[in-house]
Parts: structure tokens; C-alpha cells; sequence
């Protein structure tokens, strides 16, 4: 098949016709687009989208900073956060004046408050969280740190830079058995 061009023609400064776009009659005529503008758009495209992510990213670590504090208390209930219900290990996640906290169901009467990260590489104790019930330690399963009730660091056995760690900020919470009511408090 014969390779023809397709013109499209605009002026430059200096007046001069511009050619783009070589294409085949076929391509022309069905609307296809070439292998090479295909390419170049699905460049420009994927750019612009990993450009957005990582804003986006930056975004959200604002919104979580780990020097943050509460200056209000923050309630919540069973009702709203039905994965409390579970005892021990239940968990749900609470957002308090943009901050984003994870909530865990140590026993039947107490409720633990943590920031929602794990200090030692970000992971989200939402998804990656668990009650070690025997051990009565938070374990962040994406490195496998481990954490008190209090939030102070006990080990990390898996991988990562251990001399460095820090314990996961926590906050003091009341709970109400027979209601199902806690609060979170500031401070």
C-alpha cells in the first residue's frame, strides 16, 4: 500500500506552511491514529497523571501531619463504626479535625486510639493493623513493627532501619461498654 500524507497546514511566525501528521490513506479515513501520536499522547497523558498522584500525595500528608493534635474531643459510637463491635481486634478508622486516627478494639471495656500511619514507614494501620491479643501489641504487618497499648515501639523483625524507631502516637480514649459511646481526647 502506498504511504500518502496527510496535510495540515497552519501558519509559523514566519509564515512558512508546517506539515504533521504522516499517515496512510486508511488512517485518514478511519479516524486511527499513528503509532508515534498514539505514543506521544499516552507520554504526555501518563505524566500528567503521575504529576496529579503525586500532588495528590503531598496533599494528604498535610492533612495527617504527625505533629498534629486535637483541640477538640472527637466521639464516635459502635453504631457509626460497626468494626468496633469486634472483641479483641476490631478496628475502624475516625477522622478528627483532618486528622485521620485508627481506632482498636483492645477488650470489651477498652477502645485504643493510634495515628492512623505507622511511624515507621507510613503504612495504614487500617489496612495493615492488627491485635496481637496474646502478645497485647498493635502490629503494622507491612514491616512487621510492633507497638504497646501506650504506642511505644517494641521490635520489628522483618525490615527497615530499627534504630531509628518511633513509637506510634497515641490518644487517650473513653469508652462506654453499656452505650457503645467513646470519645477521643484532645490534648
Amino acid at each position: 500500500m502506498k504511504k500518502s500524507i496527510a496535510r495540515s497546514e497552519a501558519a509559523s511566525e514566519n509564515g512558512a506552511a508546517v506539515v504533521a501528521n504522516p499517515r496512510t490513506p486508511a488512517e485518514s479515513s478511519a479516524g486511527h491514529v499513528s503509532r508515534r501520536t498514539f505514543l506521544e499522547q499516552v507520554g504526555v497523558g501518563g505524566c500528567a497523571l503521575g504529576a496529579a498522584i503525586l500532588v495528590g500525595c503531598e496533599s494528604a500528608e498535610l492533612l495527617t501531619d504527625p505533629n498534629a493534635g486535637l483541640t477538640k474531643d472527637a466521639p464516635f459510637n459502635l453504631t457509626t463504626h460497626p468494626g468496633l463491635k469486634t472483641v479483641p481486634g476490631g478496628t475502624a478508622t475516625l477522622n478528627a479535625e483532618g486528622l485521620k486516627l485508627f481506632l482498636l478494639r483492645k477488650d470489651e471495656f477498652t477502645v485504643l486510639a493510634y495515628e492512623e500511619k505507622c511511624p515507621h514507614q507510613a503504612c495504614p494501620f487500617a489496612q495493615l493493623g492488627v491485635w496481637d491479643d496474646k502478645k497485647k501489641q498493635l502490629v503494622c504487618n507491612c514491616h512487621g513493627s510492633r507497638f504497646e497499648v501506650d504506642g511505644s515501639y517494641v521490635d520489628g523483625s522483618v525490615s527497615g532501619d530499627w534504630a531509628n524507631a518511633t513509637a506510634a502516637k497515641t490518644w487517650k480514649v473513653t469508652f462506654d461498654k453499656a452505650t457503645g459511646e467513646g470519645v477521643v481526647k484532645a490534648g
